[in-house]
């Protein structure tokens, strides 16, 4: 059996100003560390619906093919002069933010809730699975 057979899939989502489909990756360890030393109290950030901390955290998980569609858009600003310039330096959470309505960001919170969750139950069942073949196999927990 593949990996990519037992992966669970990405979770994508669509927002109004974005021509395409976002997508989430499962969260690898990296982003948990990332996500861990970045915000440490992680559920104050939602409860207390930190737009801009939830943001920053879809924009490091976000797919590669959705960072790549979102560095391509040129966002485009109008001064109260009505005069038009070009955002040529933005972050890609910087994008995100600018291209979501606030409407939208509990369609982008249930995303990344769907990814964790998904992650996490990766996680469980693959953790299982080995204490199942290492319990058949007369094989002491690690650290014993």
């Amino acid at each position: 059996m593949e990996l990519q057979e037992i992966l669970p899939g990405s979770v994508s989502f669509k927002l109004e100003n974005i021509p395409q489909e976002l997508s989430l990756d499962m969260l690898t360890l990296d982003d948990n560390v990332w996500i861990n030393e970045n915000f440490p109290n992680i559920m104050d950030v939602f409860t207390n619906s930190d737009v801009k901390s939830i943001i920053k955290i879809i924009a490091k998980v976000l797919s590669k093919e959705s960072k790549k569609l979102l560095a391509s858009i040129k966002i485009v600003e109008v001064d109260e002069y009505g005069v038009e310039s070009l955002c040529e330096k933005m972050t890609i959470a910087e994008k995100l933010q600018k291209l979501a309505l606030d409407s939208e960001i509990i369609v982008v919170l249930n995303a990344f809730i769907e990814v964790r969750k998904r992650s996490n139950d990766f996680v469980a069942k693959i953790t299982a699975d080995v204490e199942k073949k290492r319990a058949s196999l007369s094989i002491p927990p690690a650290g014993i």
